[in-house]
């Protein structure tokens, strides 16, 4: 009989005394069990019951075998900048813009990428023989506009528009109209140099006139001055006013055509007098000219020295409510402009002042004595300065005036003067300033 076939009655009496009075001690009764009948355990049933059918499983996938990838998508690297620009320039050739589209992308750039799309624009033969690009430059938000035809040498080399002689020609005009060259924008129609300083071709302006499109868009002018051979884009319904040696006509300017002053800058190619070739009324001189013209004598002119002083000044602070002062009129003598005195049979009736440096003139005061006035005198002096001009060689002259003057600017459209700008708030006036009327005149078909 082994330990497994002992009753507890058994097993407890087998116990060391000592194991049972530690249980007594603690209070565990030892389990001793109850005589009474033993209870028949029935064997447990078990019912028939078909064993599950056997599944297989599917047979595994069999792995990639790497002898079937390509050889050269077994281990990609990443994509290197040479590698993303072959990419870049192999979809360019793909897919290769439109001519209408290329303008219509040009058309929308700001200026950084308007400065690097003409650096690197190889749509001409030009690109081949500059040395660079000629952008543009000046105030990106100025008024004025100066458009040229193409750069020369000089321009070439620099990577500026009108430096060397030009620029020095332009500076003088624009000091002459009271502006720096740092007050405007200076641009060409075409970008590159044309070899030997050619003329440009009708198909290399073709390819930049989009570019300076693009730069009048953005600086957007009042006023557009074209210098040289006459861009192609004034026929793009933009301004252009010649000063130099230009012939384009006044366009209207897209966004309203009118200048502060209310004079319109919108005219039609007829009626256009570009400075380059102005169309002088034919006998603007004669005596029908105006009808108030009286019968008078000769006007005698010679130069104004310091004992006329007081004469002028005496009809200076009568003729202007804001008038020059005697130093102003001291100062233009000691630097050597043109000023004249108007004598009629040895009466002092006017005087005019102007001012002429590098092929330029600016007539800076022309007055007749209020008591000689509307017997054509003051065209007459007019005439004797443009006359004075004429003779040191000067192609172009300017001059201001106010609005309101409205018998100044008359006599100044007789003679063949024509608006091109506005200089605001130039003139003192009772309440405010008054807005200056800019006029010129192209000496080259006035005599």
């Amino acid at each position: 009989m082994n330990s497994t076939d002992q009753t507890p009655e058994q097993h407890l009496a087998q116990r060391p005394e000592k194991t049972r009075a530690y249980l007594t001690a603690m209070g565990i009764q030892a389990w001793v069990r109850r005589e009474g009948p033993a209870v028949p355990v029935a064997e447990p049933v078990v019912a028939d019951v078909p064993a599950p059918a056997m599944v297989e499983s599917p047979p595994p996938l069999p792995a990639p075998v790497a002898a079937d990838m390509p050889p050269h998508l077994e281990e990609v690297p990443p994509p290197t900048e040479e590698y993303a620009a072959n990419i870049a320039a192999s979809a360019a050739q793909s897919e290769a813009e439109t001519p209408d589209a290329a303008v219509s992308r040009v058309l929308t750039l700001d200026w950084p990428q308007l400065k690097s799309a003409v650096r690197d624009c190889t749509a001409c033969p030009l690109h081949e023989t500059r040395t660079q690009t000629v952008f543009g430059v000046g105030d990106e938000q100025a008024d004025w506009m100066v458009v040229g035809e193409a750069p020369g040498a000089e321009e070439d080399r620099q990577g500026q528009p009108f430096v060397g002689r030009a620029g020095g020609l332009l500076n003088n005009m624009l000091l002459a109209i009271g502006l720096r060259r740092e007050q405007i924008y200076i641009a060409n129609t075409l970008k590159c140099q044309p070899p030997g300083n050619r003329d440009p071709r009708p198909e290399e302006t073709a390819c930049c006139e989009v570019y300076l499109q693009r730069q009048v868009q953005l600086v957007r002018p009042k006023v557009i001055l074209a210098a040289g051979g006459g861009p192609q884009f004034a026929e793009s319904g933009y301004t252009a006013v010649a000063l130099a040696r230009a012939s384009v006509s006044l366009r209207g300017y897209p966004a309203g055509g009118d200048l502060s002053s209310c004079l319109s800058i919108a005219q039609t190619q007829r009626q256009g007098q570009g400075l380059g070739r102005p169309q002088i009324r034919a006998g603007y001189r004669s005596a029908d000219t105006m009808s108030a013209v009286l019968e008078t004598p000769p006007l005698q002119l010679r130069p104004m020295t310091e004992a006329d002083l007081n004469t002028v000044m005496d009809i200076e602070q009568i003729a202007y409510p804001y008038p020059w002062t005697r130093r102003i009129f001291a100062d233009c003598l000691r630097v050597g402009y043109r000023c004249l005195v108007a004598e009629l049979d040895d009466v002092f009736v006017g005087y005019g002042v102007m001012s002429i440096g590098a092929g330029e003139a600016h007539v800076l005061n022309l007055c007749v004595a209020e008591t000689f006035r509307r017997r054509g005198l003051g065209r007459s002096l007019l005439e004797g300065l443009l006359d004075a001009a004429a003779e040191l060689e000067v192609e172009n002259v300017f001059l201001e005036v106010r609005p309101s003057n409205i018998s100044a600017l008359q006599l100044y459209d007789q003679m063949g003067f024509n608006p091109i700008g506005t200089r605001k708030d130039y003139y003192p006036a009772d309440h405010g300033r008054e807005d200056a009327v800019i006029l010129a005149i192209c000496l080259l078909a006035w005599q």
